[in-house]
């Protein structure tokens, strides 16, 4: 008897049909299962999604690495970036220095805001709230200091990069009423580092200065302008928040305007006076991704990831 459930599609190549019969061995599934996966990741709004149908394209233009391919290697800059430089002792060879996408914590951070700053914000009361005025001073706060921190994240990387986008992955905010009715705050800061050398954004099709946070659901809804990008591609790791995440758009064309790439980014000298290294950095912040929670004893971290020396 045939099923009520069953719908037949006429896929439009062979070509076509063969990934996915490709996609399908490879986890071991048969083709309704993977055919019925990939609908309903195309239908829900969530990061496991995403992050399934990103790890399909990415095996996908694998399988076809020994064909001339429109994509290339597109999204692999997001997860490491290289560049060839001239060794030191011998100038006729050269070494490759590669720096990955990271991520680390800051030591926190902990500061008193001033009696101006919270009047209004903080009352006797053991459950009052931040004010969204108060919160809005933390979050300029915390990106100042994210910013402070530069020199030491990319001397951790191994080596300098032309650009350096800086996601606030997660923040817990910890504060509470001071005696002089001023505002004791502590930051805690988990980051997704993402550095970029020059000439993979050059041979790029990611709009890097497009980088939007955006909502799976209003994502699936609405689209995205298709005039402007092939797709829209999920950043892994740049937010813990589960209704959204980071996207950047692949467009149809490598950019051949230079100046639209340091639109929004910040010229931070990383280097020393003998020896000056600038590097372009765009710190990323969005509000779900920063927690706060008033206290009266302010808790000591947990260390469960590497923390930058202070």
């Amino acid at each position: 008897m045939p099923s009520h459930h069953r719908i037949t599609v006429n896929l439009p190549t062979r070509e076509f049909c063969s990934s996915l019969k490709g996609l399908a061995q490879k986890r071991e599934l048969t083709m309704s299962r993977l055919v019925l996966d990939i609908v309903i990741a195309c239908l829900r709004f969530d990061a496991s999604s995403a992050r399934f149908l990103e790890e399909l394209r990415h095996d996908l233009k694998e399988g076809n690495s020994g064909e001339e391919s429109f994509n290339g290697n597109e999204t692999g800059i997001l997860h490491r970036t290289t560049i060839l430089v001239p060794k030191k002792d011998t100038g006729d060879t050269c070494e490759q220095i590669v720096l990955k996408a990271v991520e680390c914590r800051l030591p926190d951070y902990e500061f008193t805001m001033s009696e101006t700053s919270s009047q209004g914000e903080f009352h006797s009361d053991a459950k009052r709230k931040m004010s969204d005025t108060a919160r809005e001073e933390v979050r300029k706060v915390l990106k100042k200091y994210v910013l402070s921190k530069v020199p030491a994240i990319t001397g951790q990387l191994g080596g300098t990069p032309t650009f350096l986008h800086i996601f606030v992955k997660k923040a817990m905010v910890r504060y509470s009423e001071d005696n002089d009715s001023g505002c004791n705050v502590r930051i805690q800061t988990t980051l997704h580092v993402l550095p970029l050398f020059l000439n993979d954004v050059r041979n790029s099709r990611l709009d890097f200065p497009g980088i939007r946070f955006r909502q799976f659901k209003a994502l699936a809804v609405k689209g995205w302008d298709k005039s402007k990008y092939e797709k829209m591609v999920f950043i892994e790791n740049a937010s813990e928040t589960k209704s959204g995440g980071y996207f950047t758009g692949l467009a149809w064309n490598k950019k051949g305007n230079m100046d639209e790439i340091y639109e929004g980014y910040e010229l931070l000298n990383v280097g020393t006076a003998e020896k000056p290294e600038n590097i372009f950095c765009k710190v990323h912040m969005h509000s779900r991704d920063i927690k706060f929670k008033n206290t009266i004893t302010l808790s000591l971290p947990k260390k469960d990831n590497p923390t930058l020396p202070k």
